[in-house]
Formats: structure tokens, C-alpha cells, sequence
């Protein structure tokens, strides 16, 4: 949760407080439709971005007050940058959507829409504009304003002013200048407002996803690779090339006189969070080579080394990794122990 607000306050942070912010009348609403259905809006938002109207753009991706703040302050020219690129025109062929959010996730939307509005309150109380930034205020005032920033990346918000009742995901396949593409995006109600769509946020949280269970396999390989010279030194044989897991059935090709119970209670010595990831770690002449982890919501796949893939190569006396094809970074924990699986035999 806190990485979502983390990524949505950034860019607002960054415009309202570092640099200044303009007028703050509200008195426009959002161009969000509040039908059943986002569709009609989400095609909205392409038309006007195709007829290069960033402002109507913006409608569809903010809440009005916060529309009308960031329009008036000037930054128009910015968003122009982050979201239409070089301007070609999309043509949508078709919208997917792919699931509809549970609660957990639609109310992180929320209370990240929600911070976004603090940083507003906040660049309004110290009067801020284009010619008054928050380093044109006293050392004092600038050390509140961080202060402040800090508790609304960490959730910590004077009002709820926002009401988010549902959100999906959505991919928008579309063709453009004669190429396939895709977005994809989520799309979330706002009570008393409508539909609004958020991209980057989206992107982010994927990444973020994808980066932290990369660090977890990262976390282990150094776990496993502790433990196995704890057992070393301890007289253990820890030889040979196998396949350690989360799942006993999946242990593969172990050593029989392998203590696998003092291996994973030493693994957990290093690493106290072993049993909220599943993971599979490819051991080759006492060092932990390979590693591949999923959540609980088997999401998202953490790999390490990043980006790699196995491979017994003949030519070596010992296990080894190559870099992943395009194709095969999309492939699974399950996937890959399977490869892994073949690559021992």
C-alpha cells in the first residue's frame, strides 16, 4: 500500500510542492462518466488524447478538484509528455477486461487518490505558486512540509474525501500508425464522480511487484548459501547438484545423507520470512545457483539471478545460468522448476 501512494504522490508531490503550484478553482468537473459501464469514458479519454486535448485527458484520470488544481497550475505541457508520447493516434480494437479488483486493492486505489488530495491541502496552506516554492519558505516550514509528505506516503491522511466502490483491470488493445499495441490500465469508480483511469500507477505497481520478489530470490540464494556453510563446517557433505524447495514433493535429485530438516531451520535462521513465499533453489557443488519464488498469490515470479533461466552446460564442470529469451520472461515458478527439473536429469 504504501508503494502505490508512494508512486502516485510522487509526480503531484514533485509539481505542487517542489516547484509551486497556481490557481485552485473547482469549479469544473471531471469529463468521467458515471454510467455502469467505464467503456464510454475509457473511449473518451483515446479520442481526446488523439485530438491532442490534454486537459479533457486529465478529466478522465483525476478527481474534478484535482483536475481543476493541476490544469490551473500550468502543467498541462507536463502530462502532455507522460501520456501522449508523439501524439499518433490510437484506434481501438478492442477493450479486455481482465479482472475485477478485490476490495484490498480497489481501497488502495482510494486511500492513494486520497493522498493525492492531502498534497493539494498541504500546497494550498503554504500558499505556494509558481513564483513561491517550498524553498523560498523558511528551513522550519520546509522540514513540515517533508514531515507531512513522509506521513501521507506512509497512509497517514487528515481526510477521506474520496469514496472508491469498485475498480478493474483493463488491457485497451488498439493499432497505431499501422502497429499492434497495448495499454493497460486500471479503471476505478469514484463515488460523486465516476470513472477514472490510472496507468502509471498500475505500471508501477507491477514493477514494484516484480522487483521485490526479485530481491526474495536474492534473499534466499544468500539464505541458502549461509546455511550450506554453516552445514560445511558442521562436517555435513552438501555435494552434488539438487533441487531444494518449499514444497518437500518438489526436493529433487537430493542427497539421501543430506539433512534436509537442519538445512531449511539453518535457511530460516537467515531469512524469517521462508514460509510466505513459495520458491524452489537450485544447489550445485554447495552453492545455491538458481532461485525462483512466487507470492501466495502466485502473481508475479522473482528469479535470481534476474532474468536467467537453467542450464547444465556440458562444456563445464559445473551448474550455470544463461540470460532469458523475450519469450520466456513470461514464464512461471512452475514452469521453471520443470526446466530446472530437466536441466539436472
Amino acid at each position: 500500500m504504501k508503494k502505490i501512494i508512494a508512486a502516485m504522490t510522487a509526480f503531484t508531490a514533485a509539481l505542487s510542492l517542489m516547484t509551486g503550484c497556481g490557481s485552485t478553482d473547482s469549479s469544473s468537473k471531471g469529463a468521467s462518466s458515471k454510467s455502469d459501464s467505464y467503456e464510454d469514458a475509457l473511449r473518451d479519454m483515446y479520442e481526446a488524447s488523439n485530438n491532442k486535448d490534454v486537459e479533457a485527458m486529465i478529466k478522465h484520470m483525476y478527481p474534478s478538484e484535482l483536475y481543476d488544481y493541476l490544469v490551473d497550475a500550468g502543467y498541462a505541457d507536463t502530462f502532455n509528455e507522460q501520456t501522449t508520447g508523439e501524439n499518433k493516434e490510437k484506434e481501438i480494437t478492442e477493450i479486455i477486461e481482465e479482472e475485477e479488483l478485490g476490495e484490498d486493492k480497489y481501497k488502495d486505489i482510494e486511500e492513494a487518490i486520497n493522498g493525492l488530495y492531502e498534497m493539494m491541502i498541504i500546497a494550498k496552506e503554504y500558499d505556494l505558486s509558481p513564483d513561491k516554492t517550498m524553498y523560498d519558505l523558511s528551513e522550519e516550514d520546509q522540514k513540515k512540509i517533508s514531515e507531512r509528505i513522509q506521513k501521507v506516503q506512509e497512509g497517514d491522511v487528515s481526510e477521506t474525501k474520496y469514496d472508491v466502490t469498485k475498480a478493474f483491470d483493463v488491457t485497451v488493445k488498439y493499432t497505431q500508425d499501422g502497429e499492434d499495441g497495448e495499454d493497460s490500465l486500471y479503471a476505478y469508480y469514484v463515488e460523486d464522480e465516476g470513472w477514472l483511469f490510472e496507468q502509471s500507477m498500475r505500471k508501477y505497481l507491477e514493477k514494484s511487484r516484480q522487483t521485490s520478489l526479485n530481491a526474495s530470490a536474492s534473499t534466499i540464494s544468500k539464505a541458502v548459501n549461509s546455511a550450506l556453510i554453516d552445514l560445511d563446517n558442521d562436517g555435513d557433505d552438501i555435494s552434488g547438484t539438487y533441487i531444494i524447495s518449499s514444497v518437500p514433493a518438489k526436493n529433487y535429485n537430493v542427497p539421501e545423507d543430506l539433512d534436509l530438516d537442519k538445512l531449511n531451520k539453518q535457511i530460516r535462521n537467515y531469512f524469517d520470512k521462508m514460509d510466505d513465499l513459495y520458491f524452489f533453489c537450485i544447489i550445485s557443488d554447495g552453492t545455491a545457483v538458481y532461485v525462483s519464488c512466487e507470492d501466495q498469490d502466485n502473481e508475479y515470479t522473482g528469479i535470481y539471478p534476474i532474468q536467467s533461466i537453467p542450464e547444465d552446460d556440458d562444456s563445464t564442470s559445473y551448474f550455470d545460468t544463461r540470460p532469458m529469451t523475450s519469450d520466456e520472461e513470461k514464464l512461471g515458478m512452475e514452469e521453471l522448476y520443470e526446466i530446472a527439473v530437466e536441466a539436472i536429469k
